[in-house]
């Protein structure tokens, strides 16, 4: 089924254009990380196998000859052995034929089993972060947003999912912004600006004319701006209408000083709710 019938279609497939370019007479490919929001409307992304948990004793065929010939490249595996097989699981993570292994006879198995597995989940989708991230890099634009390697916004992020029950969350701009969803499928908008960027908007502000309480609340951090589509970012900074893009700021030390914003107005901005599927329509069906 794995190598023949499953076919891995992860959400990098589809954040990369491709132009031709005439002067060299070739094709480009670019990736576009803000397309990657656009996932929350493909119906099929929870069907993407992300863990495959194999046990060692299986008649016929043990469970990391199972794993060697497993084709797939991304999913993370997790061996579950007893006494007799620790060595050989052993000697396959050393080898990286398998990323993980459980000792059957631990006394929490299950609990350990589910974390083991929410942690290789984790690792399947830095693993697809880390291709897209470095695509993304290594275009013209080279946009890379520098707080996805702070350990303080890390730890920012993580906190914010945990209180907000986030069951997904897709990056949204250079800056470090995320869209993010419950299992209901109800969204939530997590904004991020560094102070160069809070610097930048104020200069682009000025540059606009932008009247002076817009002007204080980008000059003294106040509130943090967030345009979502270009219909919103056709609304000048010259416009009182701007100022429903502009929410509290709070700010962060990290290795850089960072404002932020969580919004939990799921009609903040514009998407279309009824295309999402969401997490727990999922599993009910």
């Amino acid at each position: 089924f794995l190598n023949q019938t499953y076919q891995p279609d992860p959400f990098t497939n589809r954040c990369i254009s491709t132009t031709r370019d005439r002067d060299i007479d070739s094709v480009v490919s670019q990736f576009d990380f803000r397309k990657i929001h656009h996932e929350i409307y493909n119906p099929k992304r929870f069907e993407q196998i992300s863990v495959l948990a194999v046990d060692y004793a299986m008649p016929t065929l043990h469970g990391l000859d199972f794993c060697r010939k497993v084709e797939e490249s991304f999913s993370q595996r997790l061996i579950l052995t007893g006494e007799a097989g620790q060595g050989l699981a052993v000697e396959a993570f050393n080898e990286s034929v398998i990323h993980k292994f459980l000792r059957k006879g631990e006394v929490n198995l299950p609990d350990l089993l589910l974390e083991d597995i929410k942690k290789l989940e984790h690792d399947y989708f830095t693993k697809l972060s880390e291709i897209a991230l470095h695509k993304a890099s290594s275009d013209l634009y080279k946009f890379t947003p520098a707080c996805l390697s702070d350990p303080a916004f890390a730890k920012l992020l993580q906190s914010i999912c945990q209180k907000h029950n986030i069951a997904e969350y897709y990056l949204l701009d250079e800056h470090g912004s995320f869209l993010m969803l419950d299992e209901k499928g109800i969204p939530s908008w997590f904004i991020v600006k560094s102070e160069k960027d809070m610097e930048d908007l104020y200069q682009y502000a000025k540059d606009q004319e932008a009247p002076n309480d817009i002007l204080n609340l980008l000059k003294d951090r106040i509130k943090v701006p967030y345009f979502h589509t270009e219909k919103d970012w056709s609304v000048g900074f010259d416009q009182a209408e701007c100022k429903k893009y502009f929410h509290p700021a709070v700010d962060i030390q990290g290795n850089q000083r960072y404002f932020y914003s969580y919004i939990d107005d799921p009609n903040a901005y514009e998407l279309d709710r009824n295309k999402i599927v969401s997490l727990r329509k999922y599993l009910q069906k």
